[in-house]
């Protein structure tokens, strides 16, 4: 650290906190320790009894993605920055504004980069959720005999998997298992199947 001005010790402090933050992230998402989920909870007696209780999330999977002001950004911003600025700023002697500016536009465009990789890996990721609008005019089987006014079981290919779902005859027919059948419209989480000709 001999021979180094107060700027440059800044930005090598930027780079080394970011630096940390950065390989402590990293190493927390590997253990999978990067999203905490607590619950707590305890009993509180006395002549009038009761429960207390909470919930505690670090994050929340429906806001999963990436934010411009979260650990990921923050960190990645303060590594490129201290670099960045330490090496224009020591090697190229070209001043305070210019060392700040391109420090600054290096951390910005860190977090751009690691914001588009964000966006992309949720673009990749599925909900789980089955929409069963996409079931309409699905083919399959009567799994459980639907009996007449009531409701069975059908397999219908749905998704590209063969699921099993509740089903009503659309007519109100009685339809024995192994009858082939075509979903026509969905009621709930019931299908309205009619028999396939």
């Amino acid at each position: 650290m001999d021979g180094l001005n107060t700027l440059e010790i800044f930005y090598l402090f930027c780079a080394l906190l970011g630096g940390i933050l950065v390989v402590f992230r990293m190493i927390m998402q590997v253990l999978g320790a990067a999203d905490v989920d607590m619950d707590s909870g305890g009993d509180i007696g006395g002549d009038m009894g009761g429960d207390v209780g909470g919930d505690a999330s670090g994050h929340d999977d429906s806001d999963a993605g990436f934010k411009l002001l979260s650990m990921h950004g923050l960190s990645s911003f303060m590594l490129m920055f201290g670099l960045v600025g330490f090496i224009v700023y020591h090697n190229e002697r070209a001043g305070v504004a210019l060392s700040l500016v391109a420090g600054s536009f290096a951390g910005y465009i860190s977090v751009w980069i690691i914001k588009k990789i964000f966006d992309f890996m949720i673009k990749m990721q599925s909900s789980g959720t089955l929409e069963m609008s996409a079931a309409m005019g699905a083919e399959g089987e009567v799994y459980l005999t639907i009996p007449k006014g009531g409701a069975g079981k059908v397999m219908v290919n749905f998704c590209g998997r063969l699921r099993e779902f509740e089903a009503m005859s659309e007519n109100g027919e009685e339809m024995k298992t192994g009858v082939r059948i075509k979903v026509v419209r969905i009621s709930g989480n019931t299908l309205m199947v009619d028999r396939m000709v």
